[in-house]
């Protein structure tokens, strides 16, 4: 038979991994000629214990990791579940399916799975270091309206990388527990409760959140590399998908980071959420300062503020990262009204810093610059809104009529003496 006659046919689309025969070698029929393996999808392969067998099944979702890529978390669907177990290791052998469309893994390649325990469910968390053991109980001790200790029990759940331990019972959101000291106490002792566990910290009040974010990592470098990684898939998630809470799992995809990275940082989602919203801010802030400062005289410098403002719903392009946090919903202000607050002082500070300026200058009138400030920011900000919700450009008569009602409410009053007044 002819070379040109021959044709070879491979079972399953792959590449080959290894060539059986060479250029000038005779093959017989039903000889192999090469190994062909298949690498998208892949399968991983494990073992789980018989007391977690009740825990999987087909369809689920399972998160590994491997050496080649450390610090980055994968996914897997669960499709098959052996019926029987391994008489020689009581362990059932089960298969998830592996998507990798761009060849990142390869056959033969050992992971770490984990598979999830249990479904979502609403749990409080505090400091680990909070729980306290009397025998085979646990418990918290929670600060009473007398400023008087009781212990209360309470039924754990999992600790979290970042320290934190679920509590499923026993313990109310609204509980002040202790969290430092608690081999100094006793059951009816009387506190000065001081609330210096702080999730954000105040040692650097200037600081962004997600640099105080960084701080409580240690400074790391690759703590900071984690977390600007989550900062900017959040932003690029939430560009592509208009969704100003996207879920989770595309986000620690587009990070190419596990959740135990993220849980070692953040304990939900909203804190990643109001450090990416604070993010913008100081990115919408730095952008208006730029613009003020290339203004002469305060006056000017609040038209550059408005019109700076404005441009946002101008320039979607230049402005992908910022454009969607300008319509923010109430859930992160009312979940931290402090760091919220803080947070939008970047924006507010210095147009407050230019009405005291025009009050020097004599061209401006105001008792409370802070005041006036926030007045302005909603005013200006409210009309941003609207054009962005309604897919609308705001126009050059727009950002004027808006300079005007600033310079109204900031303009100097005329005294006028009484006629009989000499």
């Amino acid at each position: 038979m002819q070379l040109g006659e021959l044709g070879l046919r491979r079972p399953v689309r792959g590449v080959v991994a290894e060539r059986l025969v060479s250029v000038g070698d005779y093959v017989n029929r039903g000889m192999k000629v090469a190994v062909v393996v298949r690498t998208n999808p892949l399968r991983v392969k494990l073992t789980v214990p018989e007391q977690f067998i009740s825990a999987v099944s087909v369809g689920q979702m399972v998160n590994f990791e491997v050496d080649a890529y450390p610090g980055r978390a994968f996914e897997g669907k669960v499709q098959y579940v052996s019926p029987a177990l391994q008489a020689d290791q009581r362990a059932l052998t089960v298969e998830a399916v592996v998507p990798n469309p761009k060849g990142l893994f390869t056959p033969g390649m050992f992971a770490r799975v984990r598979v999830p325990g249990s479904l979502p469910y609403e749990a409080l968390l505090v400091p680990d270091v909070a729980v306290g053991s009397e025998q085979v109980r646990k418990f918290v001790f929670v600060v009473g309206s007398d400023n008087k200790v009781q212990p209360k029990y309470v039924t754990l759940g999992q600790l979290a990388p970042n320290g934190m331990r679920v509590i499923k019972g026993g313990l109310s959101a609204d509980d002040t527990i202790v969290v430092n000291g608690l081999a100094k106490i006793r059951p009816g002792v009387a506190v000065n409760p001081q609330q210096k566990w702080d999730w954000w910290g105040d040692n650097r009040r200037g600081a962004s959140l997600k640099e105080q974010a960084i701080e409580r990592a240690g400074g790391r470098d690759s703590a900071e590399a984690e977390i600007q990684a989550l900062v900017d898939a959040t932003f690029d998630v939430i560009a592509a998908t208009g969704s100003l809470d996207p879920p989770i799992r595309p986000i620690l995809d587009s990070a190419q980071l596990s959740r135990q990275v993220f849980y070692r940082h953040f304990t939900s989602k909203d804190e990643l959420l109001l450090v990416v919203l604070d993010e913008s801010r100081q990115i919408v802030g730095a952008y208006l300062r730029k613009r003020m400062a290339r203004a002469d005289g305060a006056s000017a410098k609040l038209r550059a503020y408005i019109d700076g403002v404005l441009r946002q719903a101008q320039d979607p392009e230049a402005a992908r990262r910022t454009r969607p946090f300008a319509v923010t919903d109430r859930r992160l202000e009312a979940r931290f009204p402090e760091q919220f607050a803080r947070s939008q002082l970047v924006l507010t500070r210095p147009l407050a810093d230019v009405i005291r300026d025009g009050v020097r200058e004599g061209v401006f009138e105001s008792r409370e610059p802070d005041a006036d400030a926030q007045i302005i920011y909603d005013a200006v900000f409210l009309c941003q809104n609207r054009h962005l919700l309604l897919s609308t450009t705001p126009t050059r008569k727009t950002a004027e009529d808006i300079h005007d009602f600033a310079l109204r409410a900031l303009r100097p009053t005329k005294r006028v003496r009484p006629a009989g007044d000499r």
